[in-house]
């Protein structure tokens, strides 16, 4: 258990990064810390990471709508404030729906844990969600489905509400220099 909000851990941050710009085995394209976030994300610095933005997620209290960095990586989603302090990681194998809102709106739904809502482009829409079904078909997992609304996403679909003593445990993410690599087929 941790604090309710608390910075990604790693534990290999000061090794030397690898040049990896492709994921060896998922062969989803690797992302870097934008330069103008590096001071509050300095932790995720050559992490596996395949996906930070800016979006707004929207929570059930008053359906306000707050500024977040959404990150993926191989394991985990990590929605954080500006300054890097987590406020919420779940795994990527625990989504199991995917809704996608012609307005913008993007919903996890997950594996026994509170859903999440996001507004974000369309582009960066697809792009999550293919990165989510990506990293679940390499585990050989149930991959989610995307269900497609031409409004917003039902709110119905969706458990936002946040339980009431959340707290926030984060994954223990890869490096690159540390990323698993593809089994060598025999040579015989």
């Amino acid at each position: 258990m941790g604090n309710k909000h608390q910075k990604p851990k790693n534990v290999t941050a000061s090794k030397p990064h690898s040049q990896l710009t492709v994921h060896p085995i998922n062969k989803l394209k690797l992302v870097e810390v934008p330069a103008q976030a590096t001071e509050g994300f300095k932790r995720m610095a050559g992490c596996v990471m395949h996906f930070f933005e800016n979006v707004t997620q929207c929570c059930q209290r008053k359906w306000q709508k707050k500024r977040r960095v959404l990150i993926l990586t191989d394991q985990a989603f990590y929605c954080c404030l500006k300054e890097g302090i987590l406020s919420r990681c779940a795994r990527v194998t625990d989504v199991k729906e995917i809704f996608v809102g012609e307005e913008g709106e993007l919903g996890l739904k997950f594996n026994d844990n509170f859903d999440m809502l996001f507004e974000m482009p369309a582009d960066k829409q697809q792009e999550v969600a293919f990165i989510i079904q990506s990293i679940q078909r390499v585990g050989e997992l149930p991959v989610a489905v995307v269900t497609k609304y031409t409004s917003s996403v039902p709110r119905e679909k969706l458990n936002l509400k946040e339980p009431p003593k959340l707290t926030v445990e984060t994954a223990l993410e890869r490096m690159r220099d540390k990323a698993p690599q593809p089994a060598q087929s025999p040579s015989g």
